[in-house]
């Protein structure tokens, strides 16, 4: 009976022994474990500030582009002036909602362009995104309902780091009113 207790003991004096090894062992953990976890609140908040810093800087923009008198947009440099983003002036402009012209939906930009002006806005546009500056364009477009309007598109070419174009970006506004002023008859 003595051995077994004997052996008891010595298994119980064995792991105090563990137990104080490993008590010592996080006490030392502790001190890196500590600064860790409030690294990670400090980067959450962090990350929290700067969603909320987007969300709001995003809903001025939508808030501006939803009160321009006109179209906002980005396209590809191709044949169709591909949009890939049109603000919500494009339906007053150009009687078409914005989600038919993203991505050539149902009509492609050119198409709305008078046929007459499409050859010159090309040629205007290519001359001053070989300048690397920004275009000023006055032309006709035709509206879905077939009016005929004369629009001023102001933009500029969006460059890679390297130089190369990935975009077009700017704002059509209508000026139909200022031309007719102009084409009117004086005294």
């Amino acid at each position: 009976m003595q051995a077994l207790f004997k052996q008891q003991a010595e298994w119980l004096k064995s792991w105090q022994e563990q137990q104080q090894k490993l008590t010592k062992q996080y006490a030392s953990w502790g001190e890196y474990l500590i600064p860790a976890v409030l690294g990670v609140a400090v980067d959450i908040a962090g990350r929290k500030r700067a969603e909320e810093a987007l969300r709001e800087s995003e809903r001025r923009l939508s808030t501006l582009m939803a009160n321009l008198l006109g179209m906002a947009y980005r396209c590809r440099n191709d044949q169709d002036w591909t949009m890939e983003f049109v603000s919500g002036g494009c339906r007053a402009l150009t009687g078409h909602p914005p989600e038919d012209l993203i991505g050539n939906r149902k009509i492609a930009y050119a198409n709305i362009i008078h046929p007459e002006d499409r050859e010159d806005v090309r040629q205007q546009i290519e001359v001053a995104l070989q300048e690397k500056g920004p275009f000023q364009v006055e032309y006709r477009i035709r509206t879905s309902s077939g009016e005929v309007r004369w629009v001023l598109e102001q933009g500029q070419g969006v460059l890679a780091e390297d130089g190369e174009l990935l975009a077009l970006e700017g704002f059509i506004t209508d000026i139909t009113e200022r031309k007719k002023a102009e084409e009117a008859p004086t005294g």
